[in-house]
């Protein structure tokens, strides 16, 4: 069980470019100019450190490893370190972290663990993208 780092669900580079371009266009080239570095590439259901009582998690997830589902993006959030899209999960449950999100960037030596720390998020016109299950 503890040969992982994390499952997560994760973008293709099709989706990652198109996302990429959309908040360029949309919402701010400064934002992804500024950043340290970009992510844009999963969102973490669970990770290793998260294993403690959710091994019925890890054995969905283990399960699902290959599968594709659809998400929906329904918020941006951004804090002192980390931006990130707000996910909406199509299956309740499946996510260890109280806020399911995409970390996009980080700013000021944040990793993309900081997004789990964004408390305000702005709503937007939620966007559908195909991910993958995948295990880490």
């Amino acid at each position: 069980m503890n040969n992982f780092q994390y499952f997560g669900l994760f973008l293709s580079k099709d989706t990652r470019n198109m996302l990429l371009s959309l908040i360029r266009t949309e919402i701010s080239s400064s934002i992804i100019d500024d950043a340290e570095k970009i992510f844009l590439d999963h969102c973490t259901l669970l990770h290793k450190s998260q294993l403690h009582g959710n091994s019925e998690l890890y054995s969905y997830l283990e399960s699902q490893v290959g599968e594709q589902i659809t998400i929906k993006l329904t918020a941006l959030g951004i804090s002192e370190k980390a931006f990130a899209f707000k996910v909406a999960l199509p299956i309740f449950g499946i996510c260890a972290n109280k806020t399911p999100h995409i970390t996009i960037a980080t700013y000021r030596g944040g990793k993309p663990v900081d997004s789990n720390s964004i408390t305000e998020w702005e709503t937007i016109i939620p966007i559908e993208i195909p991910v993958k299950f995948e295990k880490r």
